[in-house]
């Protein structure tokens, strides 16, 4: 059994803590203040201090600095509001005040329990029926923040008020300093950091409205009305989704390229619907009737198919898994993906087609629409680039295990010791999946863990978790944190991998759906800003330009009127075609709306991006469309060129001046590329 001091001045929380482990067989001290911490510390000795980060009379790093020496041989885990992305103030807890974790509130109680045993090496204990009904009180006390915080932000309001009337009260700011941070520290126990960061955005407008000039004491309040604002929204939000039930970054996988796709299939008028559709959509389609037919044309094509689609009803001669066996033991390098097609979709068949690796089944008839989007997936499965994955662990000897595991896989691991980088490095490496050690010093997996879902660019990254200690509640906690998977070590390194492998494409295949257009295949207007976004970091950072681009198709209302919507629809696949496959992998194109495309081409400045996009609208202006009488019509486009640096360092600087070059270009008599204000005004 051992001894453990919480030091921490919300009693209820501290009641919570000391039931989790008590029930865990420990002995539990208990301390409101830094000053009563002391004199439990100087009656008896402990093996624990659990200390909070804000005390009745002293802050939580303040109460560490001055009992340096008189805490003895305790470990010591600090409970911190907010996650900390201040590496010097991380590097202060652990290595000058001697903080072996760092937990971050609102902290589930199962976890909790897990994560103290860890760190006192006690043995596995299996209260995960108990630690649940704690957790339940926990989930009440939210509840009950939630009940009493519009009340908080009317009395906070009112101390406002009070306090701006001329001559400004310094009595009256500081009671409201008092509340806000109050206000704070209870948001983020709770886990309600928009309201948390609201409530100390507050706090610091109030002391500037006092430390200020009257002069300039009107922009003072006016970031003090601005504060109140955010955090009467936070309020909202949090009662409009818990009255719901409620509890975005794009992949950078490659666009698909020119393709060809192999389609082994003796239905001849889906092949003619399949055929007419590529060549609208600029894919190959190549058709094979037999098994031996097929092996041909995969010997034909120098570089191989980018996917392949098997029709599993082509008579009894013909076995669609024998002839998948028979691609398989060609030995590729990255195997192909498959799609198998059927009118009768016998489960028989469906079975086999999973066992064969299939990524989808489709049922006939398939129509264009659904073909398409399966050969957007396929392809992007193909051509996506090394998936990488970041190893957060300081066991040496399962990094390098997993580092020639996923290098003879044709995967790059990143990786870190701990979690003090790990915001930069997962923008640096925007990682596919990421493995993560449960009990590693200082901040904590399952902490980690938590703290990724709460960013919306990370919320739908794939984590995996890796300890050395696999109890029911270990297991539990981590898939309550957010995990995807959880292995005990020491891990098989086939099942490493085929659990990693798994996750990533389920995750790449669902991005694909969600930030792709479905009639161009290209980015959403929303998963383009994000990406673009990140692109003009990247390039700012490395001193390199880029160029933002904006296109719009000519007379497209025109085009839909004489020629039909369907032709129209076709007009738009064709170009959103075109651009896929003219660009490099770093590059980004999506449909901004309507008839609008927009590109962002990185390391090129806008005049290379006028002779890229010169050439691209030679080839568009070159393909022939037909309408819906027959009739066949021909589309041009133009466009207004912005570029970093020179015309901005945002996205909605370079969309703005963008926009005005492509309303010149229209105005000049359309058909034209503008990248600078002079062409403009020629």
């Amino acid at each position: 059994m051992k001894t453990i001091l919480l030091i921490d001045s919300d009693q209820r929380r501290r009641e919570l803590y000391a039931r989790i482990l008590s029930r865990r067989g420990h002995s539990v001290l208990h301390a409101q203040s830094a000053q009563s911490a002391r004199e439990q510390v100087a009656r008896r000795p402990v093996d624990l201090c659990v200390v909070d980060s804000e005390l009745e009379d002293a802050t939580g790093t303040g109460f560490l600095k001055a009992s340096c020496g008189e805490l003895g041989a305790a470990k010591v885990v600090f409970l911190s509001t907010f996650f900390q992305q201040d590496s010097r103030l991380y590097d202060q807890l652990t290595r000058e005040l001697g903080v072996e974790l760092v937990l971050h509130k609102p902290i589930a109680p199962l976890e909790f329990g897990v994560q103290i045993d860890n760190l006192l090496e006690a043995p596995d204990t299996e209260t995960l029926t108990a630690d649940s009904t704690v957790e339940r009180e926990v989930g009440d006390m939210r509840e009950a923040f939630i009940d009493e915080l519009r009340a908080e932000l009317e009395e906070l309001s009112d101390q406002v008020r009070s306090a701006r009337r001329e001559p400004v009260s310094a009595d009256q700011l500081s009671d409201a300093r008092q509340v806000a941070r109050r206000l704070q520290s209870v948001a983020g126990r709770h886990g309600y950091f928009d309201v948390g960061q609201s409530a100390g955005a507050l706090e610091q407008a109030l002391e500037r409205v006092e430390e200020v000039c009257p002069e300039e004491r009107t922009s003072a309040w006016s970031a003090v009305d601005t504060a109140l604002r955010n955090a009467r929204a936070s309020s909202l939000h949090l009662e409009s989704n818990r009255d719901n039930g409620a509890g975005d970054e794009p992949t950078n996988s490659a666009p698909p390229p020119t393709s060809t796709v192999l389609l082994v299939d003796d239905d001849q008028e889906f092949v003619d619907k399949a055929q007419s559709l590529g060549d609208q959509l600029l894919i190959h389609v190549c058709q094979a009737t037999s098994s031996q037919e097929a092996l041909h044309k995969l010997d034909e094509c120098a570089s191989g198919p980018e996917a392949i689609f098997i029709n599993v009803d082509m008579g009894d001669d013909f076995d669609a898994f024998s002839l998948v066996r028979q691609i398989r033991a060609r030995g590729e390098a990255k195997p192909t993906p498959l799609a198998f097609i059927s009118e009768e979709g016998k489960l028989r068949d469906r079975v086999q087609a999973a066992h064969a690796g299939a990524v989808l089944f489709l049922d006939k008839p398939v129509d264009s629409t659904e073909f398409s989007q399966a050969v957007h997936q396929l392809v992007s499965l193909k051509r996506a680039a090394q998936p990488t994955v970041l190893v957060i662990d300081d066991d040496r000897d399962f990094v390098g295990q997993a580092r020639r595991l996923f290098d003879a896989h044709d995967m790059v691991l990143a990786h870190l010791d701990d979690s003090t980088d790990v915001l930069q490095q997962l923008e640096r490496t925007n990682p596919d999946a990421v493995v993560i050690n449960a009990t590693m010093s200082g901040v904590s997996g399952f902490d980690l863990c938590r703290m990724l879902r709460t960013i919306p660019r990370w919320q739908d990254l794939p984590i995996v978790f890796v300890s050395d200690k696999g109890g029911l509640d270990a297991r539990v906690a981590a898939f309550r944190g957010g995990a995807d998977d959880f292995l005990l070590k020491p891990v098989a390194a086939e099942e490493l991998l085929a659990r990693v492998e798994v996750r990533i494409e389920r995750s790449r295949l669902m991005r694909q759906r969600a930030d792709r257009d479905v009639l161009t295949g290209l980015l959403t207007r929303r998963a383009f800003l994000e990406a673009v976004a990140a692109r003009i970091s990247e390039v700012r950072r490395k001193g390199k330009p880029l160029a933002f681009c904006l296109l719009d198709l000519d007379h497209f209302k025109q085009i839909n009127d004489t020629h039909g919507h369907i032709a129209g629809d076709r007009v738009l696949a064709g170009l959103g075609r075109l651009l896929q496959n003219r660009f490099r992998f770093e590059d980004l194109r999506g449909r901004w709306g309507g008839e609008e495309f927009a590109i962002a081409i990185v390391n090129e400045d806008a005049a290379t991006a006028k002779k890229v996009l010169e050439r691209i609208q030679k080839e568009f202006e070159a393909v022939e469309f037909e309408g819906a009488d027959g009739q066949t019509f021909q589309v041009t486009f133009s466009a207004g060129i912005a570029q970093v640096p020179g015309d901005g360092q945002e996205a909605d600087q370079l969309l703005k001046t963008a926009d005005e070059r492509l309303y010149a270009a229209k105005a000049a008599g359309r058909n034209q590329i503008f990248c600078d204000n002079s062409a403009a005004s020629d």
